[in-house]
This record gives structure tokens, sequence and C-alpha cells, in this order.
């Protein structure tokens, strides 16, 4: 079967949501499948050097609007999902729009810490206890804040890149439905993020440069995890 065409759907029913036939997650699927693709390789290779480039920001819209078509064709039930660097200028493209998405959610945050924390530096460098006090305030109404983000943000994102519009980040309320929707799921995909990314770090042993590569196959397979939550969802 070629990699573009999808794979048929499970019989005994329409699709995830029909009954106890559906399929389910498979979560050791989400860090082998990028194996199974022949030219995953040269894939993650230049995923990798797009990552590099994310120094100077610019790589990261490629690596966003690559990991984006990477949902779709998990969503589409492509037999081989990970696509081909062929579409530079719609990945840049989608991956900028989603950045965007990012920061909307991020800048409220950072804004609330540098409000807080730049005039708690300054009592606190004059010697004023109380400097510490806010700033120790500040870290602790942070933290369940930041915790919030990560939890909501991969939804906001799954979303977007799904349905190939980035309003969907912003529909607070299908967004906290859909993760309500898909609880197990999604917090199996978060756990498949994690899993990654921590094994990624083993990337640093190559020369450093290495992480990049591992970094990025990481996001891919988080990507999968997410796009496949989302393909089994009754709620999208």
């Amino acid at each position: 079967m070629s990699s573009d065409q999808p794979l048929p759907p499970p019989p005994g029913g329409p699709g995830p949501a029909s009954g106890a036939g559906a399929p389910s997650f498979d979560f050791a699927r989400s860090f082998s499948f990028p194996f199974q693709d022949p030219d995953w390789l040269t894939k993650v290779l230049i995923g990798g050097v797009f990552s590099m480039l994310g120094i100077f920001l610019v790589g990261n819209f490629f690596v966003l609007g690559y990991l984006a078509k990477l949902i779709r064709n998990v969503v589409a039930g492509v037999e081989r999902p990970m696509p081909a660097w062929d579409d530079l200028g719609g990945y840049f493209v989608e991956g900028f729009k989603l950045a965007m998405v990012v920061l909307v959610f991020v800048l409220p945050a950072v804004l609330i810490m540098l409000l807080a924390v730049i005039p708690a530096a300054i009592l606190e460098g004059q010697g004023e206890a109380v400097g510490g006090l806010v700033g120790a305030a500040v870290t602790c109404l942070m933290f369940p804040l930041i915790i919030a983000m990560m939890v909501f943000l991969p939804s906001a994102l799954t979303r977007a890149a799904a349905q190939g519009r980035a309003g969907a980040a912003f529909e607070l309320g299908a967004n906290f439905a859909y993760i309500k929707a898909n609880l197990v799921n999604y917090v199996l995909a978060i756990l498949v993020y994690i899993i990654a990314n921590f094994v990624s770090q083993f990337g640093l042993l190559l020369l450093c440069v290495g992480v990049f590569f591992t970094g990025f196959l990481s996001m891919v397979m988080a990507a999968y995890a997410f796009g496949e939550t989302y393909r089994l969802s009754p709620v999208k």
C-alpha cells in the first residue's frame, strides 16, 4: 500500500466512537512508527537540521508545520504518516501560525511573571526582605498556571493542526470538551511526550549536536500520540 493512501476504516463501525469494537490507543506504536518508514533517517536528519536552525527562531516554524502535517496524516490513517520534506513553504506558513498560537497562550504568563519578579528583584537588591517574599509568592502562583498551560496547550495545538485552522486553538469550550472526552488517551499522549523527551536528552552524548536530532524524533513521537488521540476521539 502506498504511504500516501489512508488505511481503510476498521470493520464493525464508522469510526472510533462506534462501540466496543472501536480501536484503542496504541501506546507502543507512538515510539515504533517512525522506524517503519524506510526514509525515516533522512526525514529525521532534515528535521534535526531545522531544529538546529530553531536557535535562530526560523527553524521552529518549519518544524511546527511539519508536525501539523504529520498529525493530519495520523488522523487520516496514513500508513506511514511521517511526511516528506517537500512542502517547505507550506510548513513555514502553518508553523508560523501555530507559533503565534503558542505566543498568545504563553505571553500573558510571561508578562505577569515579569511585572511581579522585576519589582521583587529590585526590592531584594535594596535589602528589602519583602522582595524575597514577593518572588516566592509569584513562583507559587505561577507553578499551577504553567502546569495548566502544559495540559491545555497540546489540545489547542492538536485541534488547530488536525483541522488546519489556527482559530480552533482558541475555542476554549471545545478544547476542554475534547480533553474531557479523551482524558485517558490524552494523559497517555502526554506520557509519550514526557518519556520521548527524556530519552531524547541522551542525544547530548553525541557531541551535544545529537540532541537536535533526537529532540526532533521525540517531537515526532509526541505528535503521533496526540494525532492518534484526536483520531480516536468521539469529540472533535
